[in-house]
């Protein structure tokens, strides 16, 4: 009996804290706490990504990277990245003159070889027009986040280290996501250099 007492008392503790420390997390730094990934939050993931691009790459690392780079895994069977790549083009769109950038990953269902100008065209008839880069055999999204155990439509906020800053889980933006996203974005712009290398040492 004492003992389901003290479960009873102390899960709900545990709980509690646990949702402190995400708070003041976000109070320090501004950025919010994924409801998902937050394993990946922390980690150098520039090398992890896909070396087939669709245009010119991004140079993490560089005065010129930009501040903030949202890499969305997507593809063209997926209706939740039908409705999300048009949030993403607007996300591109409102935040670039503040050094924002947007990388769409192609991953085919089923994973194989895929056509760069047939992936170029599917993602601007979902309304996507900014860079995209191609994971056909899922190796990059597979080493980004290998505990991932829901969507494969996930995004990742990057710094200009090539650091995850950010986790939106997937599968698709909405409502409070969308909200989430931006504030994401925003005190990522707005941390300074500092900031940006404390934050690779969580």
């Amino acid at each position: 009996m004492r003992v389901q007492w003290m479960a009873f008392v102390v899960m709900p503790l545990a709980l509690v804290l646990a949702a402190c420390n995400g708070n003041e997390r976000e109070a320090d730094t501004g950025m919010p706490t994924p409801r998902d990934g937050n394993e990946v939050v922390g980690r150098n993931v520039a090398s992890l990504l896909p070396t087939g691009w669709v245009g010119t790459p991004v140079s993490f690392g560089t005065p010129e990277t930009p501040r903030a780079t949202l890499v969305r895994f997507w593809t063209d069977t997926c209706r939740f990245c039908e409705r999300s790549l048009p949030e993403i083009e607007a996300l591109r769109e409102r935040y670039r003159a503040r050094g924002f950038e947007t990388v769409g990953v192609y991953h085919p269902k089923p994973a194989r070889d895929v056509d760069k100008d047939t992936v170029r065209a599917a993602a601007e008839r979902l309304g996507y027009t900014g860079l995209l880069a191609l994971d056909p055999y899922w190796a990059s999204l597979r080493a980004i986040w290998p505990e991932r155990s829901r969507a494969t439509s996930s995004s990742f906020l990057l710094d200009r280290s090539g650091v995850v800053r950010y986790v939106h889980p997937g599968p698709e933006f909405v409502g409070d996501d969308l909200a989430q996203l931006e504030r994401a974005i925003n005190a990522l712009l707005a941390s300074t250099p500092a900031a940006e290398a404390g934050a690779s040492d969580m």
